[in-house]
């Protein structure tokens, strides 16, 4: 029990250097699955699992897909729940490169027809998408970087807002040319500002959410991640992330669950949420990317959690918008008024919250790590 406790003060908590340098060459690797594991998922559903190694000369963290947590509706081809495993990477790569560690990561370009959602108990739980490989610190301890602590900091710190920000409050320019200039293999940055656009951004959003909000089978999906504001899972979305009062979560749960009845109104005001979110935003970003693969889909998603680390470095809200993206007319629609040929990887929005108070809700759940963690690698 005691091992148990220890393990979450560390997950929960930023290590100091020499914190981080007393662990155990395993419990290192435990501390980055950890910071790995606070990555953004889609629906919350955090697709991840991890095996750690370190018996060999390299200690090393993998990365596996659990197919059992892709969305069918939702996520029917796998793409944002492996966008969501690039994320965890970078999260990785980060806090590795914050203590010291040389590292090089390995990603797996996996066929497409491994990512989709294991339907079926018989098909393949576990695909490996990622490994990262160590070599220990050539010293005890790092200068303190201020941009790398920084970023470490927003990782413990991150969450979605789904809220209305300042759409007159600019974002600054340097932190705006310095997420233009980074980079990924494949992956391309749009970024938005003008008002025109920005409402056509909105009318797309809206029309995506009506899809979504029509369809039984995307309905029901939402309604089984949508959770009760006062629910212990680990995985899945409380209602007081999306501004919902606990009478109001329950009362969408059990109507898009079909357990209860929905008000006229209730639907509405779900779906207009996200089209004034993105009309409030100063700030749209669009990633694009050369092809449809998995190679692509995870370099994505680390370009997407280092954008959103930036941005929560410099205590900007920021929220991910996947319904737009995965909706595949509207889809199609957008990218041709975005003028690019490109396929759209992953939506965000960022600016400063209109109303201050919604800073304070919560980070959603988290699953336990051991849960997480495998006992060895698994077979194909």
């Amino acid at each position: 029990m005691r091992e148990r406790v220890q393990e979450k003060v560390v997950c929960e908590t930023m290590l100091s250097y020499e914190a981080f340098g007393a662990l155990t060459p395993e419990r290192r690797l435990r501390y980055l699955a950890c910071c790995a594991s606070r990555a953004p998922s889609t629906h919350n559903t955090q697709p991840w699992a991890f095996v750690l190694r370190t018996r060999e000369r390299n200690p090393a963290l993998q990365f596996f897909l659990d197919r059992r947590f892709v969305l069918p509706a939702s996520d029917p081809t796998g793409r944002q729940s492996v966008i969501s495993i690039g994320a965890a990477v970078e999260n990785a790569l980060i806090a590795a490169s914050y203590y010291g560690l040389t590292r090089a990561a390995r990603l797996r370009n996996a066929a497409l027809s491994e990512v989709k959602p294991a339907l079926a108990r018989s098909e393949q739980r576990y695909v490996p998408l990622a490994e990262i490989l160590f070599d220990e610190p050539a010293h005890a301890g790092l200068r303190d970087a201020r941009g790398a602590h920084a970023l470490m900091r927003a990782l413990f710190t991150r969450k979605m807002t789904r809220a209305e920000f300042l759409p007159e409050k600019h974002m600054p320019h340097a932190l705006m040319k310095k997420i233009l200039a980074m980079h990924e293999s494949g992956v391309k940055i749009h970024l938005i500002t003008d008002g025109v656009r920005r409402r056509a951004i909105a009318e797309f959003q809206a029309q995506a959410d009506n899809f979504v909000l029509n369809s039984p089978r995307f309905s029901r999906e939402l309604g089984h991640w949508l959770l009760h504001n006062d629910t212990d899972a680990g995985r899945g979305m409380p209602g007081i992330g999306f501004g919902l009062s606990d009478t109001q979560a329950i009362r969408i749960h059990d109507g898009l669950v079909g357990e209860g009845a929905l008000r006229p109104d209730d639907m509405l005001r779900f779906a207009l949420g996200g089209k004034a979110g993105i009309e409030s935003s100063p700030l749209i970003g669009i990633l694009t990317i050369k092809k449809n693969d998995v190679a692509h889909w995870l370099a994505a998603g680390r370009m997407l959690e280092r954008i959103l680390l930036e941005l929560t470095s410099a205590d900007i809200a920021v929220a991910v918008h996947a319904a737009l993206v995965e909706v595949a007319l509207v889809n199609k629609m957008f990218a041709l008024t975005l003028g690019t040929l490109r396929p759209i990887a992953a939506l965000f929005r960022a600016g400063y919250l209109r109303n201050p108070a919604h800073a304070l809700r919560p980070r959603a759940p988290r699953v336990p790590l051991e849960e997480l963690v495998l006992t060895h690698e698994p077979s194909p």
